[in-house]
C-alpha cells in the first residue's frame, strides 16, 4: 500500500492463516475498498489506520482466506480424523480390531466414533447387531455412521446413555431395527440417528 493511504478496514487477530508457503502466517491484515492491501505484523498493519478505518480487534481468533465450495462438508472432513475409518472393513471382525485400537488411544469413558462401514463388503452382508460392539466394549459407548450416512450402528452402552430401549418409538423418517423379540438390535435408520447423536 502506498504510504498515507488510510486502510478503511484492519483486522486485527491472533492468527491469520495467508495461504502463501512462504509467510503461512500473520497477526493483522488491511483492506481498502474490498481489497486486501496488507498482511504482517500489528505493528506494520497499524501504520494504514486512519481516523476513520473500522478496526476489529479480536485477540486469540483465527482468521483464514474464504473457503468456497458449491458442496463441501469441511466439519465432516475433520471429524474423519478423529474417527475410526471404516470404508474398507470387509467384516465385522476387522471392524471390532479397529474400534478396540482406537479405543486404546482415547480418555477413559471417551465415546468411540467411526464412519463408512459397509455391510455389503462382508459376508454374509447382513447387517450388524450391537453384541460384537457390546462384547468388546460393555461400557464405553461406541457410535459408528454408515457410509451412506443413513444408518449408525451403536452398541449396549451407546443405547443406554440415549434410552433406546424395546418401549422407544420410532421417530418419524426413521427406523430403529429390532430383534424378534423386539429389542433394538442398535442399528438406527434415517431420522432415528438422532436419538443417539
Amino acid at each position: 500500500a502506498a504510504a498515507g493511504d488510510d486502510a478503511d478496514f484492519v483486522l486485527h487477530t491472533g492468527r491469520i492463516w495467508t495461504g502463501d508457503p512462504h509467510r503461512p502466517w500473520a497477526e493483522s491484515l488491511a483492506a481498502r475498498e474490498g481489497v486486501i492491501v496488507a498482511v504482517g505484523s500489528r505493528a506494520d498493519v497499524e501504520k494504514l489506520r486512519g481516523s476513520k478505518t473500522k478496526v476489529l480487534d479480536a485477540p486469540g481468533s483465527f482468521a483464514t482466506p474464504g473457503l468456497i465450495d458449491a458442496h463441501g462438508h469441511l466439519s465432516s472432513l475433520g471429524e474423519t480424523q478423529e474417527q475410526v475409518d471404516l470404508r474398507d472393513a470387509t467384516s465385522i471382525e476387522e471392524v471390532v480390531r479397529r474400534v478396540v485400537k482406537r479405543a486404546d488411544g482415547l480418555p477413559h469413558g471417551a465415546w468411540v466414533t467411526g464412519r463408512s462401514w459397509d455391510q455389503s463388503l462382508w459376508p454374509g452382508k447382513e447387517l450388524p447387531t450391537h453384541e460384537p460392539l457390546t462384547r468388546v466394549m460393555p461400557d464405553r459407548p461406541v457410535f459408528l455412521r454408515r457410509v451412506d450416512g443413513h444408518a449408525v450402528w451403536v452398541n449396549a452402552a451407546a443405547m443406554k446413555i440415549a434410552g433406546v430401549t424395546v418401549e422407544t418409538k420410532d421417530p418419524p423418517g426413521g427406523k430403529l431395527l429390532r430383534d424378534r423379540s423386539g429389542n433394538p438390535t442398535g442399528v438406527l435408520l434415517d431420522a432415528a440417528v438422532g436419538i443417539v447423536s
